[in-house]
C-alpha cells in the first residue's frame, strides 16, 4: 500500500480508538446515579432514625437504651453509606477527568480546585479511593464492634487486636501521604 493510504488509515483508527474513550461515560453515568441514590437513602434513614429518636422523647420525658442504640446504629450505617457514596463520587470524577476532559468551568482553575479533584493518573485515582474505602472499613469495624458482646476473652483479644491493626493501617496510611507532601515540597 502507499505510504499515503497508510497514514489516512492510522488517523481514521487514532481518531476511532482516541474517541472510543467515551465509552467511560457509562462508568461516570452510573457511579453518579448509585452515589446520588446512596446520599438521598442515607439521608432519608438519618431523618428518620432522628425523627423515632425525638418522639421518645416527646412522649416518655425520656431515652430507652434500646432508642438510643438503634440512633447510634443509624448514624453509623448512615456514615458508612456516606462514605460509600462519595468513594462512588470520587470515582465518577476521576474516570470523567481522565479519560473524557478535565473539569475545569470558567470558576474553577487549578489553585481553586479541591484536592481531591486533582487526579492526573489512574494510581492517584486508586490511592485516593484506597484511603476511602480504609475509611468505610473502619466505620464498619466500628459498627460491628458496636452490634457484638464480648463474653469471652478471646473475643476481647481478638476485638484488641482489630483496633491494633486499624490504627497501624490509619498510621501508615497517614505517614505515606506526608512522606509524599515532603517530597513535592522539595
Amino acid at each position: 500500500m502507499p505510504k499515503k493510504t497508510n497514514n489516512i488509515i492510522e488517523i481514521i483508527f487514532e481518531t476511532f480508538l482516541f474517541n472510543s474513550r467515551f465509552i467511560a461515560i457509562l462508568a461516570v453515568l452510573g457511579s453518579l446515579i448509585a452515589s446520588v441514590v446512596l446520599f438521598i437513602k442515607s439521608t432519608i434513614e438519618v431523618f428518620f432514625g432522628v425523627v423515632n429518636f425525638t418522639s421518645e422523647i416527646e412522649t416518655t420525658f425520656h431515652i430507652s437504651a434500646e432508642t438510643s442504640n438503634e440512633l447510634m446504629k443509624t448514624l453509623i450505617m448512615a456514615i458508612d453509606e456516606y462514605l460509600i457514596a462519595t468513594v462512588l463520587f470520587i470515582f465518577c470524577m476521576g474516570i470523567y477527568e481522565l479519560f473524557i476532559r478535565r473539569i475545569d468551568t470558567s470558576r474553577q482553575t487549578n489553585d481553586t480546585r479541591p484536592g481531591w479533584m486533582k487526579i492526573n493518573s489512574i494510581d492517584e485515582l486508586k490511592n485516593m479511593l484506597g484511603k476511602v474505602i480504609m475509611m468505610v472499613l473502619i466505620v464498619s469495624f466500628f459498627k460491628y464492634s458496636l452490634e457484638n458482646k464480648y463474653d469471652k476473652v478471646l473475643d476481647l483479644l481478638y476485638f484488641g487486636l482489630g483496633i491494633f491493626f486499624v490504627s497501624v493501617a490509619l498510621y501508615l496510611s497517614h505517614s505515606s501521604h506526608s512522606h509524599k507532601d515532603n517530597h513535592q515540597e522539595k
